[in-house]
């Protein structure tokens, strides 16, 4: 079966305000996961990008390094939905 995922970016938010955003998210959109990230974390110089993956059926995820590291954790923690 698939899994289906959406993505939110907002900027300037607490991790309990990306969190609320993303299941709501979830919910509305009828989602397995969302991954939100905060624009203002993001270190546009050292390229790190972080994120939180926050699934329907299971606990957040919190994510943090140079955008190749996240995207191969992100595809583990899919994986493992």
């Amino acid at each position: 079966s698939a899994t289906l995922v959406g993505f939110k970016l907002l900027s300037g938010v607490t991790d309990e305000q990306l969190e609320a955003v993303a299941r709501a998210q979830i919910v509305r959109a009828g989602l397995d996961v969302t991954v939100g990230n905060d624009f203002k974390r993001i270190d546009w110089e050292r390229g790190v990008h972080p994120i939180v993956v926050v699934r329907k059926n299971a606990g957040t995820v919190s994510i943090v390094g140079h955008r190749p590291e996240v995207a191969a954790k992100l595809v583990e923690t899919l994986l493992g939905v």
